[in-house]
């Protein structure tokens, strides 16, 4: 009977105290401000008996790396010592900073790029110090972001305020963190959206330019993806991870050789059933600075290209082997400096007149010598001939059908003119639209005035011009053709 009311006693307590808990509420600090707890957003719970009062989290006041991302090696060093700091260099790419405080003891790694610019600091959190120093966090403006870790070890926090992120990667011998630019350029060394595509599902890899070995295994490891020990090779500068994921199911990167220390490339393969549209991945790649360029390589991968920050992505998405081989589509993205070997963002495009069939040739040439673009006419085997001021494409000849204007050829001699983007990306903005599987050209429709452009990228004729074909929509080379070949 005793025991019975001792258990009925304790029980009691044990509601009376859970009671006046949930009378006094379970709050939790976000951006230093005191919020109703979501478990979503929660890395540590803290229970507040009075105000403000923590009985589990003694705060501290912490020090924290320079966030002048970009500048010198030489600049960062002055200014760490100017804070007291030790600092030594260990590198051309690398500082240390120790500094030994009544609040924490201070070891910081600077890092910095080939340009020598300061890109992102790695420091230690002292063993115990993890809890206190996400609260200093919270409260110096630093918004934990849930979604972007798939990994419990790993906590990301973001200033949006002064464009800051750190990075808390947590292991069972302690925790560092990684304190960069809030950066979300694709080349960027301290990203942090995957940059995923709705319509493809295809997700920009780790692709910071040149970036450390670390950074990439701690945006791996932030991702919940899983290195592959057989297929990588460490000592050659080249991991393989798996992603769990069921259609884009590998990523492998690639250091340089010399040193095995800087990202030169990084490639997402997707499972062969699930194999996405060309015009899906073009669209996807033009989010991503990545142009068209209608070219392919030695070994059949369509090549887009990224000026701005000259990278290549090389697209293989149907099997060349037919079948005799291993096929392993992939979106493949390479540093590599194209310019002068793809074709250029602008050219001069003379657009001609596209009225159709109803315009005597002289009536047309009348309308071409109204051009800005109009130099002198001759004439030639094929027809009229209108020279124009236009480098790019110098000559654009009338054709006549049935006494009328019936189309016109926009020629060049230049094969990476004619596949400017600016061409296509003009008809777009005249309302052609792009029309697969019409022709073995690639032909652009303008279903409004019934009109169609056809490209001839390849000189079929084997004269040493390149062309666009303006002519009434048929869908086909066929009147053209014949009037050619005469």
């Amino acid at each position: 009977m005793r025991s019975l009311f001792k258990s009925i006693t304790l029980a009691a307590g044990m509601i009376l105290l859970a009671t006046g808990i949930s009378a006094q509420g379970v709050h939790i600090y976000k951006n230093g401000q005191r919020q109703t707890f979501r478990s979503q957003e929660v890395d540590s719970i803290v229970f507040f008996y009075g105000a403000d009062e923590n009985p589990t989290i003694i705060e501290k006041q912490f020090e924290i790396p320079s966030n002048s991302f970009g500048s010198t090696l030489d600049a960062v060093m002055a200014a760490e010592q100017a804070r007291g700091f030790d600092v030594v260099k260990n590198s051309d790419d690398k500082l240390t900073a120790t500094k030994t405080t009544e609040v924490a003891t201070y070891s910081w790694e600077y890092r910095f790029d080939k340009e020598g610019c300061y890109k992102y600091a790695k420091c230690n959190i002292a063993t115990g110090d993890e809890a206190a120093f996400k609260a200093f966090l919270r409260k110096s403006g630093f918004v934990l972001q849930p979604e972007a870790s798939k990994n419990g070890e790993v906590s990301v926090y973001v200033n949006a305020a002064n464009l800051t992120s750190i990075v808390i990667d947590t292991r069972a011998d302690g925790a560092d963190y990684y304190y960069g630019a809030y950066d979300e350029d694709a080349h960027s060394w301290t990203r942090i959206a995957p940059l995923k595509d709705v319509e493809t599902g295809t997700w920009m890899p780790f692709y910071g330019k040149y970036a450390p070995v670390e950074l990439m295994k701690l945006y791996e490891k932030r991702m919940g993806h899983i290195l592959n020990t057989t297929l990588s090779k460490p000592e050659k500068g080249i991991y393989v991870y798996q992603t769990a994921d069921s259609t884009w199911t590998t990523i492998k990167y690639w250091y340089d050789v010399a040193t095995k220390s800087a990202l030169e490339e990084t490639a997402i393969y997707v499972d062969t059933t699930h194999i996405p549209t060309p015009a899906s991945v073009t669209a996807y790649l033009k989010t991503m600075g990545y142009t068209y360029t209608s070219m392919t390589d030695n070994e059949g991968y369509v090549v887009y290209y990224n000026r701005k920050i000259k990278s290549a992505c090389y697209v293989l998405m149907a099997d060349k082997t037919e079948g005799q081989g291993i096929f392993a589509p992939v979106m493949h993205y390479a540093y590599t400096n194209l310019d002068g070997q793809v074709p250029p963002e602008t050219v001069d495009f003379p657009m001609p007149l596209v009225e159709f069939g109803t315009m005597t040739m002289d009536e047309a040439l009348a309308w071409f010598k109204e051009q800005p673009y109009y130099e002198s006419d001759e004439t030639s085997e094929l027809g009229p001939t209108i020279n124009t001021t236009s480098k790019d494409f110098p000559i654009i000849v009338l054709l006549e059908d049935g006494g009328k204007y019936y189309a016109s050829l926009v020629i060049t001699n230049d094969n990476l003119a004619i596949r400017s983007p600016y061409i296509t990306d003009m008809l777009v903005e005249k309302g052609y639209e792009y029309a697969e599987n019409v022709s073995i050209l690639p032909t652009y429709i303008n279903r409004t005035i019934n009109v169609m452009a056809q490209f001839d990228l390849n000189d079929m004729f084997q004269i040493g011009a390149y062309m666009v074909t303006f002519q009434p929509n048929e869908f086909n080379m066929a009147p053209i053709l014949r009037k050619l070949k005469r």
